[in-house]
């Protein structure tokens, strides 16, 4: 993270406001492909963050289809790499994914609350 991007937000500009339980914080406008504002080809996540853990809600729509009517598992990916990251921020620390392994259990249904 950039010194830039944890700066406080100029009045009148956007920020991703965090829930936690841990002393607020926000981030000024930035590209994060899962949960920037400013890359409008992304995916536009809200975090919830308390300590310790984190989550989103979303609804995936047919940009992000992989086989008919599924989630692509690399999205699924970055959804699970993006709310892993953000659970160490409510535990008040950060850091970056040096490798992640998956199993799939059952496919993700595009158009339906995850």
């Amino acid at each position: 993270m950039t010194s830039d991007l944890l700066r406080q937000p100029a009045s009148g500009e956007d920020v991703l406001e965090v829930a936690s339980e841990i002393a607020p914080f926000e981030f000024a406008p930035h590209n994060c492909f899962a949960c920037g504002t400013l890359n409008t080809g992304g995916l536009g996540l809200t975090m919830h963050v308390e300590p310790g853990r984190s989550w989103i809600e979303t609804t995936l729509d047919r940009r992000f289809e992989g086989w008919e009517g599924m989630a692509h598992g690399g999205i699924l990916c970055t959804i699970l790499d993006e709310v892993m990251a953000w659970a160490l921020v409510g535990a008040d620390d950060w850091g970056v994914t040096a490798r992640m392994s998956v199993d799939f259990r059952k496919p993700v249904p595009i158009g339906r609350p995850i």
